[in-house]
């Protein structure tokens, strides 16, 4: 056997075991999603909700974009929505694209008799250049929320109303990645997609929230103009 003949086999046999590792990984990958897919099914029939593989329409209602990326809505999947007391809850992952990786995350919304203006609630980082230059936000009643959170809103009053002490204290209780506020709904992004029982508590602390809520809010009589 020559050189080049060796050579040739070496590159086949590469290109081989690249394949082989490819479609390993791609099948773990599958593997994977078939078992997230019946874990939230079997989720959903608990709760006896629907559950969905797919729905693309949820990135659009709620404008989920994933960070760093160019292109939004992300793609949208394991929907798990139904009726809930006092309104519906939706529960979804999706892909968030970064510069060097991929990560599902996850999200939950509840949709009830509001008429919500637009509230976004962001955990500060600590050491941000930002805050510590400019005083951004609106600043509420408490010092450990402010110290905590980013409060951003065209309108203040409705933030205050929002973010009472109770729904502030529940706030500063559940880690969340950001909550948004819009028309009927009220939504939370959470920066892993957890196992089943966590997406449970997930959706019971999104419904929990909305329970806290000034009643005259939860009728679609918010004073804000």
């Amino acid at each position: 056997m020559n050189d080049g003949t060796y050579a040739f086999l070496v590159f086949v046999s590469s290109l081989a075991l690249c394949g082989a590792a490819g479609a390993i990984v791609i099948g773990l990958q599958w593997l994977e999603r078939a078992r997230r897919r019946r874990q939230l099914s079997a989720l959903a029939r608990e709760l006896g909700y629907e559950y969905r593989e797919f729905d693309d329409s949820l990135g659009y209602i709620y404008v989920t974009r994933s960070p760093n990326a160019k292109t939004w809505p992300a793609r949208v999947r394991n929907v798990i929505t139904g009726s809930t007391e006092g309104g519906r809850a939706v529960y979804y992952e999706f892909d968030a694209k970064g510069r060097e990786s991929s990560v599902r995350l996850s999200a939950c919304a509840f949709h009830g008799p509001f008429s919500f203006g637009e509230l976004r609630v962001t955990p500060k980082i600590p050491g941000d250049i930002l805050d510590i230059v400019h005083d951004r936000g609106i600043h509420l009643e408490s010092a450990e929320f402010n110290g905590r959170f980013l409060v951003q809103s065209d309108n203040k009053q409705f933030a205050f109303e929002v973010l009472t002490q109770k729904t502030m204290q529940f706030l500063l209780d559940n880690p969340f990645l950001e909550m948004r506020t819009r028309g009927d709904w009220i939504w939370f992004g959470h920066a892993e997609a957890p196992s089943a029982p966590a997406a449970k508590r997930i959706i019971s602390m999104v419904t929990d929230f909305a329970a806290l809520l000034p009643h005259y809010l939860r009728r679609g009589e918010c004073r804000a103009e």
